[in-house]
């Protein structure tokens, strides 16, 4: 993947991405993705492993399914975690976003969570994942990772989905 389709992947447009690319140099434009071990653990380009973090390490590997379980499972989005794109789902405590749609994260615990990133509250699309709850700094809503309002703004709640994961693939379903 070249630097370009990552930034813009990451979000970044207009003159913000014209200011990113334009400190690139040739020897910089594509971007490394991870390996997967023979032992299912995954290396970052530089040979460390990946999810050794202070958060406790990768997902618990007693939430596992089969891959056969996962292929029946009618999904709404499908992430391969060995795209670099999601590496940062392979340590605890971290979310990524996807498909402008879902917040992603792995919990504390090492189990795959998923909700809107729509936050009720005024139907920004800016819900994250912190400190075990779902969170929008808009105005500062928190909801359970059940999706039940924790205050005032987060009151109406928010939409959390089921995850699956196989070692490689994460699904969000209903």
């Amino acid at each position: 993947m070249t630097r370009y389709e990552f930034l813009k992947s990451c979000g970044f447009t207009g003159g913000a991405l014209f200011a990113l690319l334009s400190c690139v140099k040739e020897e910089d434009s594509y971007v490394e993705a991870l390996t997967r071990n023979p032992d299912g653990s995954f290396m970052n380009p530089d040979g460390t492993l990946v999810g050794g973090g202070t958060e406790g390490g990768g997902p618990d590997e007693s939430f596992l399914v089969s891959t056969e379980e996962l292929e029946g499972i009618d999904f709404l989005y499908r992430v391969d975690v060995t795209n670099a794109l999601y590496a940062r789902l392979l340590i605890r405590n971290n979310y990524v976003v996807v498909g402008n749609t879902f917040v992603l994260a792995l919990s504390r615990e090492g189990r795959y969570i998923a909700a809107t990133v729509v936050c009720s509250h005024e139907n920004n699309r800016t819900v994250t994942y912190r400190n075990g709850e779902w969170y929008c700094p808009q105005h500062g809503a928190r909801y359970s990772m059940t999706g039940a309002g924790l205050n005032d703004y987060g009151a109406r709640g928010i939409k959390v989905y089921k995850t699956a994961f196989d070692g490689q693939t994460i699904v969000i379903y209903e």
